[in-house]
């Protein structure tokens, strides 16, 4: 058989020696620990009698004798896990009513009430001073004459240029 045993790092087996077992008995030759070396080694190893099996021994008897003296206290022990919690209690008795307290501040106003119904009229008042006269009109059958007719035929004229302007301008010309 051939073995390969690496060394674990940071560690060194250099210049030990190596005692090799087979089975129950140990072979007579041994070897000097190499890194990265070795070699064939034949192993010769005798195993002797199995060894005798194990009897059982009896517990000593246990000694009884005075009882001592009572030791020192010992120091305190930690504390222990919390216990679950309780029942619920009964509700207690009412207390005593406690001394008047004093006045307390002013509060805000109210809200405003609802209007009443309107009174009755009052007496008129005096009458207002007269004022001034106005600028006098025009006179009806002398006013200048208008001329009507002339009037019509002078606005027909100027829709017409108004619309031939718009048809000039519309039509790409200039005028």
């Amino acid at each position: 058989m051939l073995f390969s045993i690496a060394q674990p790092p940071n560690t060194s087996y250099a210049g030990k020696e190596i005692t090799f077992k087979v089975g129950l008995g140990t072979a007579s030759e041994t070897a000097i620990w190499t890194a990265d070396g070795g070699a064939i080694l034949n192993l010769n190893a005798t195993s002797g009698p199995p060894p005798a099996p194990a009897t059982a021994t009896p517990p000593p008897a246990p000694v009884v004798g005075d009882v001592g003296p009572k030791g020192d206290t010992g120091a305190k022990g930690d504390p222990g896990v919390p216990g679950p919690a309780g029942a619920k209690g009964d509700a207690g008795a009412d207390g005593a009513a406690g001394a008047k307290g004093d006045i307390g501040g002013k509060g805000d106003s109210g809200t405003p009430g609802v209007a009443g119904p309107p009174g009755a009229a009052g007496p008129a008042g005096p009458a207002g001073a007269a004022g001034p006269a106005g600028p006098a009109g025009v006179d009806g059958e002398a006013a200048p004459a208008g001329g009507g007719l002339l009037g019509i035929i002078g606005l027909i004229v100027a829709v017409v240029a108004l619309i031939a302007a718009g048809g000039a301008i519309m039509m790409g010309g200039r005028r």
